[in-house]
């Protein structure tokens, strides 16, 4: 078990594929000829790399679409790519310069000697101008090593990097590339992280921890490369977050670099990452730093909340920002263990005047909900959308579930309809109930979506209308997803005719699984 490595091969359709690549270079390599014509000399360089950017990317797509498995081969080829672009606008550049009536750009690339005696010519008597004179002899010749590196640089990287990607030989594709959608706490020894993961890829879980965003800005990404058949692959990034003059500066380091994930499911992997950092990864949730409250924090995690909320409410009105907002954190937090609502809404109102942030707004709008204020909680979570909009501290879907979680507890099961909807017209949209997908844009299986929607279709809709209100997503869903409401729908919606229709009211009521 170890990184990713290309099996190496290289198919024979590299060949017409490269070659229909290569014809885009044409055009690329006039218009690049003729824009280094119209710009000084100090500017050239921006063309240039323009137009070796592009014929990187042409590179990359030619062993994207041939499916080529070999980096230095890759390397070379591209290189080869770069050197016919190369090629190509010197024979453009000639023709204008010269203003040749007898060689066009095709003549002279079909003149390789001429190009050259023409080039000599050129170089003795100098063509750009800087300054008061003209760039000519040695200093000409240097400009046009520099300019043939620079156009040679891209094709190579670039095509060399795609053949590296991770490529599933079992379905003869390239495997996907997503990235979580959550971040993970900065890790503090990579190397060890990196060492354990080769040795065990199962302890996964033990390495990485919830971000808390108030406690660093430094975090870690991860990626999962699915592939279509065969195990899943890993990397895991560290970002190392550094303020400099007022501006936050992110420096990028692998900790693991596409590292097999044997005998694991990349969608039931990504649903373990999500899961692991969703409740808990609230800041919220986190245990406050300042040492005043050490002894509320103990407290609070032994669930002894009257001792934790005596011990944080002498520090509210504290003196130090950090020691304030983390003791109205933990009276909020015990308040709401302690069912005392209407303390706890005072308490997060107080510390959304010290944080004004969409995770705080939501748990105004969720405890508005358990105090009976239902417009009230429905005004602060649109207020926790807005704020959310600007910093993203949460999924659009975090957001919605959960409040309608706290509609569902707060017996307004009724009242999350419309936040229902908002989840069904995603479905809608997306088309696709793949889990992985689903799980990459933070929605939750389609499966889990039918289950937990349910007690509130039938708190708010009869039972003909509750039918209705699922079988109008059929037509949008793929075939999997499709089958799957089907069969859904015949378990939970027995049909009209087998029974009467206060049998059918029953059996709507009943047929509910357990959990919101």
């Amino acid at each position: 078990m170890a990184a990713y490595t290309p099996s190496g091969r290289v198919p024979a359709t590299i060949l017409p594929i490269a070659a229909l690549y290569a014809l885009a270079t044409l055009p690329l390599a006039w218009l690049y000829a003729w824009a280094t014509l119209q710009l000084p000399v100090l500017l050239k360089v921006l063309p240039a790399l323009c137009f070796s950017l592009a014929m990187g990317f042409l590179a990359s797509m030619a062993a994207s679409h041939a499916k080529v498995r070999n980096p230095r081969w890759m390397a070379g080829f591209a290189t080869t790519i770069g050197l016919g672009g190369w090629y190509v606008q010197w024979a453009a550049w000639l023709a204008m310069v010269t203003q040749d009536q007898i060689r066009t750009m095709t003549g002279f690339m079909l003149d390789p000697a001429a190009m050259f005696e023409t080039a000599l010519d050129i170089a003795s008597i100098g063509t750009w101008a800087l300054g008061s004179g003209k760039v000519s002899g040695v200093m000409l010749g240097l400009f046009w090593l520099a300019e043939l590196a620079i156009l040679l640089a891209f094709p190579r990287l670039l095509g060399r990097w795609r053949a590296q990607d991770p490529f599933c030989e079992a379905s003869n594709s390239w495997a996907e590339k997503i990235e979580v959608p959550r971040k993970f706490a900065y890790i503090d020894a990579p190397h060890a992280a990196a060492a354990l993961l080769e040795q065990d890829p199962h302890r996964l879980l033990s390495i990485l921890a919830p971000w808390v965003e108030n406690v660093s800005h430094s975090h870690a990404q991860v990626l999962i490369h699915r592939c279509r058949a065969g195990d899943p692959y890993l990397s895991i990034i560290n970002v190392l977050a550094t303020q400099s003059a007022g501006k936050v500066k992110e420096t990028r380091e692998e900790v693991v670099k596409v590292l097999r994930m044997p005998d694991m499911d990349a969608a039931s992997l990504m649903q373990d990452l999500i899961s692991l950092t969703g409740e808990s990864a609230d800041a919220s949730d986190a245990a406050p730093v300042a040492p005043e409250l050490e002894a509320a924090v103990e407290d609070l995690q032994a669930e002894r909340y009257d001792a934790a909320l005596a011990a944080a409410a002498r520090h509210t009105d504290d003196g130090q920002h950090a020691v304030r907002t983390d003791a109205l954190r933990i009276c909020a937090m015990a308040s709401s263990h302690l069912g005392h609502w209407n303390d706890a809404l005072r308490h997060w109102h107080a510390l959304f005047n010290q944080e004004d942030t969409a995770r705080n707004a939501l748990q105004i709008a969720i405890t508005s909900m358990m105090t009976g204020d239902v417009p009230g909680g429905m005004a602060w979570l649109e207020r926790a959308r807005a704020l959310n909009r600007e910093t993203e501290q949460l999924t659009t879907f975090q957001l919605v579930t959960t409040f309608i979680s706290a509609l569902t507890q707060s017996g307004h099961a009724a009242a999350a309809l419309p936040y229902l909807d908002d989840i069904k017209r995603f479905f809608v949209r997306f088309g696709s109930t793949d889990p992985t997908l689903l799980c990459m844009n933070g929605m939750p299986s389609f499966q889990v979506f039918l289950d937990n929607s349910l007690p509130i279709v039938r708190a708010a809709l009869d039972p003909a209308s509750g039918h209705s209100w699922y079988t109008a997503m059929r037509p949008h869903l793929d075939q999997r997803g499709q089958a799957e409401l089907d069969t859904w729908l015949r378990e939970r919606f027995p049909p009209v005719g087998a029974q009467d229709a206060t049998a059918i009211s029953s059996s709507f009521n009943s047929r509910i699984p357990d959990g919101t």
